[in-house]
């Protein structure tokens, strides 16, 4: 995007923008199907400012505080779904950007960072299956793109 539109377009987002709803597909814990996992953000006056300000890194906290409006962080349903046995713990593992809280959940030990002698963790590659599976984009990473003049009247997030 040319420097000179970038403004305009935060502008834009923070007074047009009203909500992201974001999904992944996780495996069930018998393995023969999948449960849509949501993360979804409500835009009100805080997250507005935080994208005009050009302070998106802080939105993740705004979504977390933000349940009383309907949002959630991806991980925060990803844990949800595992206390409640609807998607195997090691998919959810898999799905996860911060891993740490999922860890006590894992029954996979090869997915769980390995430690040296010192009981540091290695930096140990992420595990994913043959799938090709993508590492996850938080929603506002993959809102936030360029577009052109004719998107500016009905953006959207893809």
């Amino acid at each position: 995007m040319p420097p000179e539109q970038h403004e305009q377009v935060k502008l834009f987002l923070s007074q047009h923008l009203r909500a992201v709803i974001s999904q992944q597909l996780v495996r069930t814990p018998d393995g023969r199907g999948r449960r849509a996992i949501v993360e979804t953000m409500i835009v009100n006056h805080a997250i507005a400012n935080l994208i005009n300000q050009d302070k998106t890194f802080q939105v993740p906290n705004q979504i977390r505080s933000g349940s009383q409006h309907g949002m959630q962080l991806m991980d925060q349903a990803l844990l949800a779904a595992v206390q409640n046995k609807e998607v195997d713990p090691d998919d959810a593992y898999l799905h996860a950007d911060d891993r740490k809280q999922f860890q006590r959940f894992v029954v996979d030990s090869s997915l769980l960072p390995r430690s040296d002698l010192a009981g540091r963790p290695e930096h140990a590659t992420r595990h994913r299956s043959e799938r090709n599976v993508t590492v996850r984009r938080s929603i506002w990473q993959r809102c936030w793109r360029p577009i052109d003049q004719r998107e500016m009247r009905s953006a959207t997030c893809t």
